[in-house]
Order: structure tokens, then C-alpha cells, then sequence
């Protein structure tokens, strides 16, 4: 098993991110914020695992407002209820409860 670190110079870390989306038996995504410009980038891989009925579950903070609305949205458009998504609405670091 080869093991090595992204740091996105030589790999963007979008693209070992959308492999292994694919390969996935269930999604826990946790975050401090969405923003519609990534959840773009990997909602042709989350539309495959819905259509699969893979479970996915998105947990998101508001600190300080920076999650878009609009990305939440976009998710529950796309993805309906094949996703599951959480907000904290408060000082909480989502990160914390990993």
C-alpha cells in the first residue's frame, strides 16, 4: 500500500477526492463551510453515488457567514433525499467534531 500526502503542488487534491468519492460505500463529509464553486466540483460524483443509493451526509458550519446558501441548495436540487445535510449556526469549528 503506498501512502503519501497531498499538499496539492504536484496533485490537486480534487482529483484523488473525485476517485475515491466513487469508490464509496457511504460519504461523511465535514466542513466549516460550502461554497457552490466546490460543491460543483464534486456533485457528478456525489449524483453517481445517490443514484446508487450510497448514504451522504454533509455536516457545515455559518461561522461568520461563509457557507452559501446557495451551495445547500444546489445539493438538495441535485441530490434531494439521498442527502442529508447538517448546520451548525454558531461559533462552532465543524472540524472540532471529527
Amino acid at each position: 500500500m503506498q501512502i503519501n500526502s497531498i499538499t496539492g503542488r504536484q496533485v490537486p487534491l480534487i482529483l484523488p477526492l473525485r476517485e475515491d468519492l466513487v469508490k464509496g460505500t457511504a460519504v461523511f463529509i465535514n466542513v466549516a463551510f460550502l461554497m457552490e464553486s466546490g460543491v460543483k466540483l464534486i456533485l457528478p460524483q456525489l449524483s453517481r453515488l445517490a443514484q446508487r443509493n450510497i448514504p451522504i451526509k454533509i455536516l457545515t458550519g455559518t461561522y461568520l457567514n461563509v457557507t452559501e446558501p446557495s451551495a445547500i441548495y444546489l445539493l438538495k436540487f441535485v441530490l434531494g433525499n439521498k442527502v442529508d445535510i447538517w448546520t451548525y449556526v454558531n461559533r462552532l469549528d465543524t472540524k472540532k467534531w471529527s
